[in-house]
């Protein structure tokens, strides 16, 4: 997942730099092509978050604990408590959220809820025990 943040200035001062926020489902994801995306997100910015959620003591996790220093990504341990739907998903979920705020602040939860639902038409906030998805996030 990319999210735009904000924009900056590049290194010819007319010209705006998106500054951009890759965050990764390392329960999802292969380390394989780490290389190959961070290149693509240089096409359109700078990536200037860089996050890998996932259970990093699961044997699972092995391939990216060998690429994280080298690209400067910083893992977020979600352990996993449950079997099926982990906490992971909500974890990238909320800093989603967090990343695509606005100068002040403010996310347009609608509008995310609605990417949401197209991107992940199974993800339920009651299967992380919340009616809706503005409690999920104040939870946080």
């Amino acid at each position: 997942m990319v999210a735009a943040r904000s924009i900056g200035k590049s290194q010819h001062e007319d010209e705006p730099t998106a500054r951009l926020a890759v965050l990764i489902d390392a329960d999802n994801a292969q380390a394989t092509v780490i290389e190959g995306i961070l290149a693509e997100v240089a096409r359109f910015g700078e990536a200037s978050v860089k996050r890998i959620y996932g259970d990093f003591a699961s044997s699972q996790s092995v391939s990216w604990k060998k690429v994280l220093q080298k690209y400067a990504i910083k893992p977020i341990q979600q352990f996993a408590y449950t079997v099926g739907k982990n906490s992971t998903d909500s974890a990238l979920i909320i800093d989603a959220m967090e990343q695509s705020t606005d100068e002040e602040g403010w996310a347009h939860l609608s509008t995310f809820g609605s990417y949401l639902n197209k991107r992940q038409p199974d993800f339920d906030p009651r299967i992380y025990g919340h009616k809706k998805l503005s409690d999920l996030v104040k939870a946080k």
